[in-house]
């Protein structure tokens, strides 16, 4: 447990506590569980109070539309990776606690350096109309230098969902650019979920793995090879979609940015467990890249929301 940060509240400890919504307490109990996992693209630096560089820009910008996409969306969990300031993660739930009474997120992690400008959490964010139990955080080994600073984690809740019991929802968000420790960390995620399989609970496992089909292609296989099992497959609809990537060149984040001449990549995903697979009637799963829309104002242009597009899944249980 030393690599582990047991957590059973954050600094709003009432976000656990508060009771779910009549009006707004999921689909789940009609048979249906819609996720969603979104890379909301929030990171800032600041000297002085100025933000000095920001990846991708305009935050300020972009966040009353995420906002509103996720309302839009009407998920019932929804995992965010790269939301670090407390001030950020505020402004999406307060207007959305009604829809969204229970959250799971950390200030920071005990290995990060506080400083003035620093991001002061780990990026990873999970809301839900369904009870959280508990979570807690697991900092990955394999990430260099950057676990001193915005350490990466994998998050794991327990959420109480209606018709199903308890399902372990996992986010996590692996390195971007080092294949050997992207492996590292898809393998951690795994051994963080054995606990709950052990106890023969059910797992979803979410987030940015910066791995797919069409980017490190052995890495994303790692998660088929120990039988869990990508949503987005079951559903025969969604290669004739008109986005087929959640990671775009031609987003215009992604062509300003260091990554121009990447290929575009379905690196955001949903993976069921065994068991999990099992609950569900899957001939009837849905999957749609989402939030692909360009619509935020950033003075000459309109940009989309951030440089990855939301995968939404809905899956229909037995």
């Amino acid at each position: 447990m030393s690599q582990m940060a047991k957590v059973v509240a954050n600094e709003a400890p009432a976000a656990l506590d508060m009771k779910t919504n009549p009006s707004t307490a999921g689909s789940g109990g009609s048979g249906a569980l819609k996720i969603l996992t979104y890379n909301v693209g929030l990171l800032s630096v600041k000297l002085c109070g100025q933000e000095v560089w920001a990846n991708p820009k305009f935050g300020k910008e972009r966040l009353p539309y995420i906002v509103k996409a996720l309302r839009e969306s009407d998920a019932d969990i929804v995992a965010l990776q790269e939301c670090y300031e407390t001030k950020d993660i505020q402004a999406i739930w307060e207007p959305l606690k009604n829809m969204y009474p229970h959250i799971a997120w950390k200030h920071h992690c005990s290995c990060c350096v506080l400083m003035p400008g620093i991001p002061d959490s780990n990026g990873l964010v999970m809301l839900s109309k369904f009870p959280i139990e508990s979570f807690e955080l697991e900092i990955l080994r394999d990430q260099g230098l950057q676990k001193f600073f915005v350490p990466k984690c994998n998050m794991l809740a327990v959420i109480q969902v209606p018709s199903l019991g308890r399902v372990n929802v996992v986010t996590v968000h692996t390195v971007p650019s080092n294949t050997k420790h992207r492996e590292g960390n898809i393998t951690q995620a795994l051994a963080f979920c054995e606990l709950a399989t052990a106890k023969g609970e059910p797992v979803i496992m979410t987030g940015d793995f910066n791995c797919g089909p069409e980017e490190d292609p052995a890495n994303y296989a790692i998660m088929s090879a120990n039988g869990y099992r990508d949503a987005y497959l079951d559903d025969p609809s969604a290669a004739e979609q008109q986005f087929k990537y959640t990671w775009d060149p031609s987003n215009y984040f992604n062509k300003i940015g260091p990554h121009s001449s990447s290929p575009p990549q379905r690196i955001d995903h949903v993976f069921l467990s065994p068991l999990m697979v099992d609950a569900c009637d899957n001939s009837r799963t849905r999957a749609r890249i989402v939030l692909t829309e360009e619509e935020v104002n950033a003075g000459k242009r309109l940009v989309s929301l951030s440089d990855h597009y939301g995968m939404l899944v809905t899956l229909y249980l037995k």
